[in-house]
């Protein structure tokens, strides 16, 4: 019957730029709030190498099951702030590269997203990875919203993650938009949406504390009935049953695009050069021909189709100048893509990697 402590659950990163193995992208914290519930509980929070761990002081019955010393039945939620330590995450990942400007990825076990074994804490069940569903605003405990303005009268409802409604108000009729104050601060932090006239217009994550750091992404694991059968830690008798979260981002594919400048063999025609890559099915065409502000041409080769962007450089990638005789050479293993310079196009909606090769 001695004291000890178990794993209640854990929650491990994975992102596929560094491979399908977990990866060490992310500083994860709890937050404030959650720092006070993980005491009030005594639980520990602990970082491992991919991501982190909540665990709970307990002791054993006569079977050698764990029993939690405090009870977790009354259904805590504990919050975890995700910052990414690469400025350039979004770029190498297969996220929006646009949002709204004060945005946040809100994941959670409410999703229901199991696959193959794995509880995974986006909510697009149909995908293994974090995707624009989970973004949305990051707001402050108390707000104004705008309302009308047509004439009529409406109603707005904010209502909580869960379901619950927090509140609700008719507005108007008036000819000018209405201020409505949305006031959380005697509430919970959390996922709320704006409803107006039964139609959501607003998804938003309330928390002050996240609200001032603005990290990358936020985790709630949820003890309680508002978790999907089977999702949460803890069973309905308050004995604990370890889970192991996985938050899964897919790297981004793009079109890679070779600049390749004439700044010395500026008597080199486009038309003699061409790229190839070790994969035969992989090609590249040239583009229009450009002038660079300083008069060097620019001569573009942009793949023809997506290709991915990943932490291991593939080699054998060839700048070839077609010819006989001395006018012939190559420029053997160009630099893969980079993240750095991401470059979407708003025109056609395809999204860049440029790579400047001068020769």
């Amino acid at each position: 019957m001695g004291l000890h402590y178990e794993t209640l659950f854990e929650v491990e990163t994975i992102h596929t730029y560094f491979g399908p193995h977990p990866s060490a992208e992310f500083e994860i914290e709890p937050t404030p709030a959650c720092a006070v519930v993980l005491l009030d509980h005594g639980l520990l929070f602990r970082k491992t190498a991919y991501g982190f761990c909540v665990l709970y002081e307990c002791t054993t019955d006569g079977t050698g099951a764990a029993i939690p010393r405090r009870p977790l039945s009354d259904g805590p939620r504990f919050s975890f702030s995700v910052r990414a330590k690469n400025a350039y995450l979004v770029s190498f990942s297969a996220l929006p590269l646009s949002g709204p400007e004060k945005g946040i990825f809100s994941l959670t076990n409410l999703t229901g997203n199991l696959r193959d074994g794995t509880y995974l804490l986006a909510a697009d069940t149909t995908t293994p990875y974090v995707t624009g569903n989970d973004l949305v605003e990051l707001r402050s405990m108390s707000f104004q919203y705008g309302v009308g303005g047509d004439g009529r009268a409406h109603t707005i409802r904010v209502m909580e993650g869960t379901g619950h409604v927090a509140s609700e108000a008719t507005i108007g009729p008036s000819a000018h938009p209405v201020g409505y104050n949305v006031n959380l601060i005697n509430r919970k932090t959390g996922q709320y949406t704006i409803e107006v006239d039964d139609t959501e217009e607003l998804r938003f994550y309330a928390d002050d504390f996240l609200f001032r750091q603005r990290p990358f992404a936020v985790i709630d694991i949820f003890l309680g009935p508002e978790a999907p059968p089977g999702f949460s830690p803890v069973n309905p008798d308050g004995r604990a049953t370890k889970k192991r979260y996985t938050v899964m981002i897919g790297r981004r594919n793009l079109f890679w695009r070779y600049l390749v400048a004439l700044k010395y063999r500026t008597g080199v025609g486009p038309e003699t050069m061409s790229i190839t890559h070790p994969d035969p099915a992989v090609s590249f065409a040239r583009g229009e021909t450009r002038q660079a502000p300083d008069g060097t041409t620019i001569v573009p080769f942009v793949s023809g189709s997506e290709l991915p962007l990943q932490s291991q450089a593939i080699p054998g990638i060839t700048l070839q100048k077609n010819g006989n005789g001395s006018g012939s050479f190559s420029v053997e293993n160009l630099p893969n893509a980079s993240y750095e310079n991401v470059v979407p196009d708003p025109e056609t909606g395809r999204v860049y990697s440029d790579v400047y090769v001068y020769i």
